[in-house]
């Protein structure tokens, strides 16, 4: 991976509702003896309980049909109340019962010869992380057609519903353990990166690797490693580095590394994911992703004419 530039961090501050804060107050409950939430201290609601959202704009390298390839990934992470019963943003009907939740939204764009495509995942993760993901969707677009994933959690396990154009995939619903999923490790070295798992565990590839790789989301047999950073990026002090290895024999061996700020807030500011790549002669490839630009800011009332400029403050 090449070095990380420099760049400033931009905060805008707007006041969350009374409401969310007793949601909040509400989520912090917990029964004795079992972890609880990340500690509401003032860093943490400074940070992240102002009503806005954290936009990282990464450089994309991605592999795809054995050749890597140039582009952006987004990655928005904003808190919000959310509905247990139906596992959707509470919006309609808000209530002190509603929890906070830690919300990602990952973008992909990148270009495979004359077309292009667009990834997203969005991952729903409440503020205690030994609760799990609520709630995971996917969606693939690209010029061949689309395909779509849905996550929900039910108790100690997920509920999933897969949607694919092509016929070997057509459309699927089945069930998997409740265990970590990989599209959760963003929220979790936010939270609380000292409670990331660690040791010999199972883990649900995100979805955008079964898409890619066009797998199912099933449980993985995974080694996961959590140590100081040490790589190409270096020259920044104070990075850890979490590793996931997983298990599929000599030959398909996938590793995913997450690299990220010891301190709070914990950026996370590189991220690979290294694998056999392409259908007819595959290769070993190493996707990669390096934070460029970050800011603070209630993206959702800038849609006007006038906004786009704030594109070229995320690289876009």
């Amino acid at each position: 991976m090449s070095p990380l530039p420099t760049f400033p961090i931009k905060i805008g501050v707007k006041s969350f509702t009374a409401l969310l804060f007793a949601a909040l107050s509400l989520a912090a409950c917990r029964e004795e003896g079992k972890p609880g939430p990340v500690e509401m201290t003032e860093q943490f609601r400074t940070y992240w309980m102002k009503g806005v959202a954290e936009i990282s704009s990464y450089r994309l390298t991605q592999a795809r049909y054995g050749k890597l390839h140039e582009g952006r990934l987004i990655l928005i992470m904003v808190t919000e109340p959310f509905k247990l019963d139906r596992q959707v943003k509470s919006e309609l009907n808000p209530t002190a019962a509603d929890p906070v939740i830690l919300k990602a939204h990952e973008q992909r764009h990148f270009t495979t010869g004359i077309y292009d495509y667009t990834m997203t995942t969005s991952s729903f993760m409440p503020l205690n992380p030994e609760e799990g993901v609520l709630k995971i969707t996917g969606t693939s677009a690209e010029w061949c057609g689309h395909t779509f994933f849905q996550l929900n959690r039910q108790q100690e396990r997920f509920r999933v519903l897969s949607r694919s154009y092509f016929e070997a995939e057509g459309d699927q619903e089945y069930e998997v353990a409740g265990v970590l999923s990989e599209d959760e490790i963003y929220q979790r070295i936010r939270l609380s990166p000292a409670r990331l798992p660690r040791g010999e565990i199972q883990v649900l590839p995100s979805v955008v690797s079964a898409r890619l790789r066009h797998k199912s989301v099933k449980p993985v047999s995974a080694r996961a490693e959590l140590a100081a950073y040490d790589g190409p990026l270096s020259q920044q002090k104070n990075l850890e580095a979490y590793r996931l290895t997983y298990d599929g024999g000599q030959q398909d061996e996938r590793q995913v590394t997450y690299v990220f700020e010891k301190e709070f807030p914990h950026r996370i500011v590189a991220l690979s994911d290294e694998y056999l790549d392409g259908f007819q002669q595959p290769v070993r490839l190493q996707t990669t992703a390096v934070l460029t630009s970050q800011i603070q800011i209630d993206y959702w009332k800038k849609h006007d004419p006038e906004h786009e400029a704030l594109r070229k403050t995320l690289d876009l």
